[in-house]
């Protein structure tokens, strides 16, 4: 464990043996997992990276969020560019269905969700032109907490978990974003309240998690999981101690991790009994097949090689 970037950190992507974390002051860090050496952190000119995701080691495009929304790429041969910029919107999250098409969500501007897409792999963004979305609540928006509130499953299923009005709703698209229906859930919702993070393995399958980043103690609906794809929730939340702000899985669905100010929990049955993982809070999470990685706090870090016993 040591605190890399210095700044507070909630971007983070892993894969295989490697992991890439930005954070505040747009600090970003490269580290290879099973290597001792403390890996370099990089400042540059932006406000907050908030989620990223990675083509290959030095091959990443970078979510700020703040008062200036932008998609930032960064590789070895072209350095760093702006990709979207979006003039002020809310990035709240980001995801790709593979290395081309990918989608990013923001907060509302003109009564909708803000949706852009690329299908070049993060080179070029657009909105699409017949966007459909479902009419927004009172208050309604997103949460950037962790990068998490948005999943890209299969081909073209999307979800997003939102918050701050009188439901909790999950946004659900079949056509790769194109057109959306809301999904009411029975999450604990209002102002500071909602969906925080959400994990889905396969189209159907999926946990939502949240609560309040104020009164972090509230625990009674903060976490449900789907078998159905949002058409019905069980409460999971019995075992957690309140506000989560990231849950991950790995590829099938065994494991999930999710953290928060209390802690961090792990579950092999899909929420029915949570374990303490450990005392210690983070911002996010990353999981691959061998690795967990934890981010937080004026740069907390993390990374634990694990096996799942069959």
């Amino acid at each position: 464990m040591d605190n890399i970037l210095k700044g507070d950190t909630r971007a983070v992507f892993v894969k295989d043996d490697y992991t890439i974390t930005g954070g505040v002051e747009a600090r970003i860090n490269f580290k290879i997992l099973n290597d001792s050496l403390p890996g370099n952190g990089l400042g540059l000119s932006d406000e907050d990276y908030r989620d990223l995701y990675c083509f290959d080691f030095l091959d990443c495009i970078f979510m700020n969020s703040g008062k200036a929304g932008k998609i930032v790429s960064m590789d070895l041969e072209h350095g760093q560019k702006v990709r979207l910029d979006t003039n002020g919107v809310f990035l709240n999250s980001m995801d790709f269905w593979n290395d081309s098409i990918g989608i990013v969500m923001g907060d509302p501007i003109q009564g909708k969700f803000f949706i852009s897409k690329t299908t070049n792999g993060g080179k070029d963004w657009f909105t699409p032109e017949n966007l459909e979305m479902p009419k927004l609540l009172n208050n309604e928006v997103g949460f950037a907490a962790s990068g998490t509130t948005i999943k890209c499953i299969n081909d073209s299923i999307v979800y997003f978990g939102t918050g701050g009005s009188k439901t909790a709703r999950l946004f659900k698209s079949t056509d790769q974003g194109e057109s959306w229906i809301a999904l009411n859930t029975p999450m604990k919702s209002g102002e500071n309240f909602g969906v925080f993070s959400i994990d889905f393995w396969n189209e159907n399958e999926g946990i939502i998690i949240g609560g309040s980043y104020i009164d972090t103690t509230y625990s009674n609906k903060i976490c449900y999981y789907t078998k159905d794809g949002g058409e019905t929730w069980i409460n999971r939340s019995n075992g957690l101690p309140g506000y989560c702000s990231s849950i991950v899985s790995n590829l099938n669905g065994k494991l999930q991790v999710t953290t928060g100010r209390l802690g961090t929990y792990y579950t092999l049955d899909k929420g029915e009994k949570w374990q303490l993982f450990t005392n210690e809070p983070y911002f996010s999470i990353g999981v691959s097949e061998t690795y967990i990685v934890f981010t937080g706090r004026l740069g907390k870090f993390a990374a634990y090689n694990y096996s799942i016993k069959e």
